[in-house]
């Protein structure tokens, strides 16, 4: 009997000290800077998530009339004119365009923040889900 508690004892000690944070740290590469950021991704995107959930009915009347405002302005029924001066002013610049090298440095960020993409894709889930 004494064996067998001993064994069993070890066994718990062994799983305790693999299990402790620190090692998991060490383990995993984790370092607070990391931890927090990986906890930020994931309340972004539960927020995310479950403001689309609930504002989804929304955004998808905006998107519409945006395409719709995009197609009577390519087939010219109607002009539109952006006043970059004034939006300058306001601190806002034109928007960028979207060419390979940004597209490129996004997904190179990507695969060096792996856990900090999952976890924002973790936590958009369950805001959708609660949502």
């Amino acid at each position: 009997m004494d064996a067998s508690a001993t064994t069993n004892t070890n066994w718990v000690a062994s799983v305790k000290e693999t299990m402790s944070p620190d090692n998991l740290m060490k383990k995993f590469d984790l370092t607070s800077d990391k931890l927090i950021n990986i906890g930020l991704y994931l309340a972004a995107g539960f927020f995310a998530g479950f403001l689309l959930k609930k504002y989804a009915h929304f955004l998808f009347t905006v998107a519409m009339g945006v395409v719709i405002l995009a197609v009577l302005h390519y087939s010219g029924f109607i002009t539109v004119i952006i006043n970059w001066d004034k939006l300058q002013a306001l601190g806002i610049g034109p928007v960028p365009t979207l060419d390979a090298t940004l597209v490129t440095l996004g997904w190179e960020w990507a695969k060096m923040n792996v856990a900090v993409v999952l976890s924002f894709i973790i936590g958009f889930l369950v805001g959708l889900k609660v949502g």
